[in-house]
């Protein structure tokens, strides 16, 4: 059996989270999610988790700034998205 893609998801709002990984999941990806809101959830989940990739809120700069210090998140690909609308 394949391995699952871990996804970091940093959301504030968990139906948005929902929505994304159907919509990954009907894409045929096989996906593990945990999603975060804050950047202290954000560095433990990096450590713990190890995610393949981090797909986050278009709508939380203020999240977005305290990520530059963390160095094990630039090796990890990183995507902005917007769910609904």
């Amino acid at each position: 059996m394949s391995q699952q893609f871990r996804v970091l998801m940093v959301e504030d709002n968990a139906s948005d989270t929902e929505l994304i990984v159907r919509e990954l999941k009907r894409a045929g990806m096989r996906c593990d999610a945990h999603r975060v809101e804050t950047a202290v959830e954000f560095r433990r989940e990096l450590d713990e988790y190890q995610p393949h990739v981090i797909l986050s809120d278009f709508s939380m700069p203020k999240f977005h700034s305290s990520l530059s210090p963390v160095p094990s998140a630039k090796k990890t690909p990183f995507a902005r998205c917007k769910a609904g609308q």
